[in-house]
């Protein structure tokens, strides 16, 4: 029997031996459902034009190369892809992962370059420096607005965002909205603030390069609110989760132009005299 090119409006079931066991032949699925069952099958070259495709699970050792989707997929499990993929329309995962560039959701520290993305929202991107820059974001007609890049949530309010300005400078801010806040007070006390603080030099272990700061579970002592994470804590496997902090945080500048303000005006009040 001939390799069908068309499948119309088939009722019956297609033998998948009368079928061209490559699908290198052009195949046109029309209005019917064809199943593959349960076989690990790949699909090669093939676009479905204007389909709604459902509870599509492309198992274990299944993989998808040049197909282009124009309908919406759902997807119940992994997707592999091992050719130029399009989705036209919309993509769903409902459980399962997204993976580019490797084969398994493994921790983010794994050394294994490439991206994965599951349904718990949570992102994995590791890049391999060779190929840089590792993550490119441009967003087209601004005009003379800032451009918020990136805008960062947590329990569904805004923390902070990456923002650039028409003359291309970039802007790290925190949130600092006054209806954020409550019982606002100056600021008292910056002097034994600023003396409490411990300032250090140091080589760096992993380049012999001088630094030059603050050790974070110093700064925790007096500045908690900068410094992030335990001192001295490890992961489940032993390995070191290090301490970070930002020397550059509100709390630190706040205290430095208090103390700056009391010193100006005691200088004033110096000259001031006859």
């Amino acid at each position: 029997m001939a390799v069908p090119y068309t499948f119309a409006s088939a009722t019956g079931s297609i033998p998948l031996s009368q079928l061209d066991t490559n699908f290198t032949t052009a195949i046109v699925i029309g209005n019917t459902s064809v199943y593959l069952g349960n076989t690990i099958t790949t699909l090669n070259n093939i676009t479905l034009a204007n389909a709604t495709i459902s509870s599509v699970v492309f198992a274990s050792g299944a993989s998808l190369a040049n197909v282009t989707l124009t309908g919406t997929t759902t997807v119940t499990g992994n997707i592999t892809t091992s050719g130029n993929s399009t989705v036209n329309n919309n993509l769903f995962i409902t459980s399962g992962n997204l993976l580019v560039g490797r084969t398994s959701l493994t921790s983010y520290n794994s050394g294994v370059k490439g991206s994965a993305l599951n349904t718990n929202g949570q992102g994995i991107f590791e890049i391999d420096y060779a190929n840089s820059p590792g993550m490119t974001l441009n967003m087209f007609n601004c005009g003379s607005n800032n451009a918020n890049q990136f805008q960062f949530y947590r329990n569904n309010i805004s923390a902070g965002l990456i923002a650039t300005d028409s003359s291309a400078q970039t802007y790290y801010t925190a949130s600092s909205d006054y209806r954020l806040k409550s019982n606002a007070q100056p600021l008292t006390g910056s002097g034994t603030f600023i003396d409490s603080l411990q300032p250090k030099s140091w080589v760096w272990i992993a380049n012999g390069k001088r630094g030059a700061g603050f050790i974070a579970h110093e700064a925790a002592q007096i500045i908690p609110s900068s410094v992030f994470g335990e001192k001295d804590a490890v992961d489940n496997n032993g390995n070191p989760v290090y301490q970070s902090m930002s020397s550059a945080s509100s709390e630190i500048i706040a205290n430095i132009v208090s103390e700056l303000q009391s010193l100006r005006a005691r200088v004033a009040a110096l000259e001031a005299k006859p």
